[in-house]
């Protein structure tokens, strides 16, 4: 089974908000990155008959569609990661994000369809993007 979710990111915390722009981006990096991760726990262990998450995290404001951080996350390689870097062990397990000086880079310009719009990230097709994950849900199924 495989579940598509979006969500948009926190903005920076609290605490870091009177920070410079310079100090608070490599927070929201951080965070962003944190966030993502622990949301794709959480939805492993909430929904344990999912192989695959296919997910897109979108920009913190509400009205926007331009994802940072997306990928097609497979369960058995999302639980083998082993790298100490939040980074690392993220884009280990298929998930893309860019980052310019101390920022996310868009994935993709929206507003789109949803599939145009996850067909387009990083510029490559779904099974290009996302290696075996993308290559096993997407190959067409025979009964």
């Amino acid at each position: 089974m495989r579940l598509e979710a979006k969500w948009h990111a926190r903005k920076v915390h609290p605490w870091d908000r009177d920070l410079s722009e310079d100090r608070a981006a490599p927070k929201f990096i951080e965070q962003a990155l944190c966030d993502t991760e622990a949301a794709l726990e959480r939805l492993f262990a909430a929904f344990p008959e999912v192989v695959c998450i296919d997910f897109a995290v979108l920009e913190t404001r509400a009205d926007s569609n331009r994802g940072i951080i997306a990928g097609v996350v497979d369960r058995k390689e999302f639980g083998a990661r082993k790298s100490p870097a939040i980074g690392m062990r993220l884009r280990s397990v298929g998930i893309d994000y860019h980052i310019v000086g101390s920022h996310f880079a868009p994935l993709y310009v929206g507003p789109r369809g949803a599939e145009e719009a996850r067909d387009s990230v990083g510029g490559l097709g779904a099974v290009d993007r996302h290696g075996k994950a993308g290559r096993e849900f997407n190959a067409p199924t025979t009964h």
